[in-house]
Parts: structure tokens; sequence; C-alpha cells
């Protein structure tokens, strides 16, 4: 059985990446060589947060486009009772702002 991850939006957003700069790029290039070593080590997940983050308005276009492409493949996670009820704990506890719950739910889905 392979191990698991868990996506946020982060790694496909920087497979994408095509701002200058020394550390993003290398953010990037790293991200790259990920994707094409995890994919046959890992089994990976993605959830409906990372779908939704990933076509944000405030995202580019193209990365809007592009990037829920690259995800398309993978399982998706669905939010259980026991997922929302670690979102609500990490919340109250304030472990997590509650003024934006998207890292709440994948913290709380990687935990699940």
């Amino acid at each position: 059985m392979k191990p698991t991850i868990y996506l946020d939006a982060t790694i496909s957003s920087f497979y994408f990446e095509d701002r200058q700069g020394t550390i993003i790029q290398a953010w990037h290039e790293i991200t790259v060589e990920f994707w094409k070593q995890a994919l046959d080590r890992y089994q990976i997940f993605v959830s409906d947060e990372t779908i939704r983050e990933l076509q944000d308005v405030g995202n580019p276009e193209k990365k809007r486009k592009q990037c829920p492409e690259l995800v398309a493949p993978l399982p998706r996670l669905a939010v259980c009772p026991e997922v929302t009820d670690l979102v609500a704990y990490y919340v109250a506890d304030g472990l997590m702002p509650s003024n934006d719950l998207g890292d709440a739910f994948h913290l709380a889905l990687a935990t699940w």
C-alpha cells in the first residue's frame, strides 16, 4: 500500500507558477519534480476545498483552468461529520482562524 498525501492548492499552483524570482522559480522546479515522482510513489488526494481555491477568481485565469485539470484525476476526499467536527474544534480552540475556514478544512482533512 502506498503512503498517502493530501494536497491543498499550493502544490498545483506552484506547478504552473510563472512569476519571476529565484525563490519562486525554485519552488516551481521542485514542484514539477515532485509531481513527476509522486504519482507513482503515493496515493494522492485533494478535496472540494482544494478545487474551490484553485478556481478562485483571485488566481490568474490561466491557472484557474490549468490547476484543476492537473488534479482532476486525483480522488477527492469527502467532508464527513468527523472532519466538520475537527474544523469546529480547531477554530474553537484558536488553532485555526475563524475568518477563513479553508485552511481549517485542509488541516482537518489531512488529519482525518
